[in-house]
């Protein structure tokens, strides 16, 4: 199971779980893998976590790879340029 931001979730066949799911599956003989892709976009490790147990238990995958904070560290620039404290926060969103 793959999880993360939008890094993870969007691409379809181009995004790196499905990339990670065919290679595994060309490279490995006997065995068949599925990737899992829980990818949330815009969001941050926050929301990520909160939603891990609940993804754990619903999936039961065997292995979990994150790739997650790039929206943290962005908020986190605007906040010390001190732009997010000017913009409201229900017009901000994050591509």
């Amino acid at each position: 199971m793959c999880i993360g931001e939008s890094t993870t979730a969007l691409g379809g066949r181009n995004s790196y779980p499905s990339q990670l799911e065919e290679v595994l599956n060309t490279r490995t003989r006997g065995r068949k893998f599925t990737i899992i892709n829980r990818g949330i976009v815009a969001t941050r490790t926050g929301n990520i976590l909160a939603q891990l147990e609940n993804n754990l238990d619903k999936y039961k995958p065997d292995m979990v790879i994150s790739m997650m904070g790039i929206n943290d560290s962005f908020e986190e620039l605007l906040i010390s340029k001190g732009i997010f404290d000017k913009m409201p926060i229900r017009s901000f969103r994050l591509f």
